[in-house]
């Protein structure tokens, strides 16, 4: 199902957009909001896949990840990936729950562009499929524009979820945190402390909720 907006051109992701994908998903500016592993090799391929809904559910659903792509007002060059955006079953006991996923490339931000592009999907997933509510997760602490975001598309917050058991196994957990120490031994010095604050943030709150134990980070690091 293809979708447009005044600036966005929205299709079902394919196997043939997976360089694209990757492409955004190792942009430090992207994976640090994302609880992915899109550092680590072995990960990158894992966490695209993630992004790519199965022919099978699309055909069944009529909904799934959508590529983003610029109909050449935003970054001046039309059919450039512009990000992902879409929803997937949710995680836990409701079947028929629906949970939101999207990441755009640091170029769009401020321009209102995920505002624009979510509120095309979920006009189509209630007025044309019936979905009857969406779910978010958000890292809130440590995306406040996501939080923002939910607001101005009518979300209401409805409590904490326990990252493990959710969306994080410990394998995940581990790769995640594997994913922050990369990040940080990649960037460049003027931007050391921004990083350093926030995977400190994101691991110590990891910790704090039991989600890992101090002991495991150690070892993974030294």
């Amino acid at each position: 199902m293809q979708l447009s907006t005044t600036r966005t051109l929205l299709l079902p992701a394919t196997d043939a957009d997976r360089e694209q994908i990757k492409a955004l998903l190792i942009d430090p500016e992207i994976s640090k909001g994302l609880l992915g592993n899109t550092f680590i090799e072995r990960g990158l391929e894992e966490t695209t896949d993630s992004w790519l809904t199965e022919g099978s559910y699309w055909r069944r659903n009529g909904y799934g990840m959508w590529r983003v792509s610029d109909k050449g007002g935003i970054s001046g060059e039309p059919g450039k990936t512009l990000g992902m955006a879409g929803v997937d079953d949710a995680a836990g006991d409701d079947e028929t729950a629906l949970e939101c996923f999207y990441f755009f490339s640091s170029s769009c931000w401020g321009k209102g562009v995920a505002r624009e592009v979510m509120e095309k999907v979920f006009n189509y997933l209630f007025a044309v499929k019936n979905i009857s509510s969406i779910d978010a997760l958000i890292f809130a602490e440590l995306n406040s524009g996501s939080v923002r975001l939910a607001g101005k598309l009518g979300m209401q917050a409805f409590g904490r979820q326990d990252l493990l058991g959710h969306h994080l196994d410990a394998r995940r957990v581990m790769q995640t945190i594997e994913s922050d120490i990369e990040r940080i031994r990649r960037v460049q010095p003027e931007y050391l402390g921004p990083e350093l604050e926030h995977a400190c943030f994101r691991i110590g709150q990891l910790i704090a909720e039991g989600v890992v134990e101090k002991d495991g980070i150690r070892q993974r690091v030294y």
